[in-house]
């Protein structure tokens, strides 16, 4: 299948034209998809929950800064960067979806796993994080995983699982995979970068591709580079053998989902992108440093809202600060100067649809003024639901931003590798704006679900809606606990 199919496919004629169990049954049939589970035997490492508080304003990370080196052993370091990544971190019990990650999941269905590679005599040693465990299971030595270690002390590497959502999102399912991949790829980025880590994002070329992976599965993302000596910490953490949930691809996919296997292969990694300028969002970083303040980055990891409240309960009916909408753009421009672009983010537009009484409107990343919606935002809004009998709760929703792409023009800069690159740069961005929507005490809910004909009819988009983030205020009863 070439990317250009594939581009046409992830579009509004997904309705049409792909086999998407969550498209046509209703809510309660779709709640009770999901693939294989079962427990099976693990040789696992148990990973303490006693590490120190680490703390960095997000004012001095905006600004380059890291956490203290001082502050936690290298092992301690690795446990604070599991926890924000890939760890349920929040319960929300009046919530839909009740257990929340550092990055977002379709309905709480994490559709990531998280790979260790660590320096070992005899070659790479691999290990799988289970997260709700909090424990890493020792695959072994693994050779055939060295390209993504390279000379390197540690490598971090994330698997896009599409198996994991096709029960329920069927053909579709690759297409919200590798969006939540981008979230991640940003998320491993900002840490790497607060905990004081020295190295760099994996080239694609050098991620693991088909020949070391399972069916339905592609090398999403990566870091790599010196950790401060914990693979020899981790080399040294005691094994135990013990029985562990898991799942499995359900049977029978490629029947029921002929196109799963052909749109896999196109979210495959390709060659390596050239080097991604992104010097121009740095401009305001100072002043967005600056008014981030105290804010700590790490609680706002983890304290970011999902918006998945159940609709009538309490809302906060209040306005947002004066210059709140300004305020959110500039720490997103900054958060994104500050991990650096990734491959296929220049090809990225946004724009900022703002309900809020302090100058509702259109806007660009910039704050620039963009044509005026054809009739009343909240109207359209509502009118890009998927389905009729779905409502929104207008009064405590503030913002909706649009993540848009020009086809042809990314087409042109990254070839057949365009459609992967573009999703995991529109998944990193919003991110980074559910990180600056947090910090300014809103909600973000990423979401890959409205009309996209009845909003480009009614905004002036410069290219097609990929990625959506509504934000807003929780209402006054939104009850959470952190785990771990």
């Amino acid at each position: 299948m070439h990317s250009s199919e594939a581009w046409m496919l992830g579009s509004y004629r997904r309705l049409d034209l792909l086999e998407v169990p969550a498209f046509r049954l209703a809510p309660q049939a779709v709640a009770a998809l999901h693939p294989l589970r079962g427990v099976r035997l693990a040789s696992i490492a148990e990973l303490a929950t006693d590490w120190p508080s680490l703390t960095l304003p997000l004012g001095e990370h905006l600004a380059g800064g890291a956490v203290a080196a001082v502050r936690a052993t290298p092992l301690e370091r690795l446990l604070v960067l599991l926890r924000h990544l890939a760890s349920p971190l929040r319960f929300e019990p009046q919530n839909v979806y009740g257990v929340h990650r550092g990055v977002p999941s379709p309905r709480c269905q994490y559709p990531l796993r998280l790979m260790l590679l660590s320096r070992a005599a005899g070659g790479p040693r691999l290990w799988r994080y289970l997260p709700e465990h909090h424990a890493l299971e020792d695959l072994g030595l693994h050779p055939a995983w060295q390209a993504s270690l390279g000379d390197d002390e540690l490598a971090v590497v994330g698997v896009a699982r599409f198996w994991a959502l096709a029960d329920k999102y069927g053909e579709f399912a690759p297409y919200p995979t590798m969006l939540e991949a981008g979230m991640a790829q940003a998320q491993l980025l900002h840490l790497g970068s607060a905990l004081g880590w020295q190295g760099a994002a994996l080239p694609e070329s050098e991620l693991p591709g088909a020949a070391v992976l399972g069916a339905y599965e592609v090398g999403a993302y990566g870091w790599r580079g010196a950790a401060g000596g914990v693979a020899e910490d981790l080399e040294r953490l005691p094994r135990r053998e013990l029985r562990v949930a898991d799942e499995w691809p359900s049977a029978g996919l490629e029947e029921r989902f002929p196109r799963l296997a052909p749109l896999s292969e196109v979210f495959a990694p390709a060659g390596d992108a050239g080097p991604v300028p992104f010097s121009e969002l740095a401009t305001d970083a100072a002043a967005a440093a600056v008014s981030a303040g105290s804010a700590d980055l790490f609680a706002l990891m983890r304290t970011r809202h999902s918006g998945n409240d159940a609709v009538g309960m309490a809302p906060l009916l209040r306005p947002l600060p004066t210059g709140s909408r300004a305020l959110l753009l500039a720490r997103w421009r900054a958060l994104t100067a500050r991990r650096g672009r990734v491959a296929g983010e220049a090809e990225l537009s946004a724009v900022c649809a703002w309900l809020d009484a302090d100058a509702p409107g259109v806007y660009d990343l910039a704050g620039e003024p963009l044509p005026a919606p054809a009739g009343r935002l909240d109207d359209l809004l509502q009118r890009s639901l998927p389905r009729a009998d779905m409502r929104w709760s207008m009064a405590p929703f503030k913002a909706a931003f649009f993540l848009c792409v020009d086809p042809v023009r990314t087409r042109a800069a990254h070839g057949e590798a365009g459609l992967r690159r573009l999703h995991l740069a529109a998944g990193a961005a919003a991110q980074d704006l559910s990180l600056a929507a947090a910090s300014l005490g809103l909600f973000a809910r990423p979401m890959r679900m409205l009309r996209e004909p009845v909003l480009e009819r009614g905004l002036s988009l410069p290219g097609l809606p990929v990625y959506q983030v509504l934000c807003g205020l929780n209402r006054s009863t939104n009850l959470s606990w952190e785990l771990l």
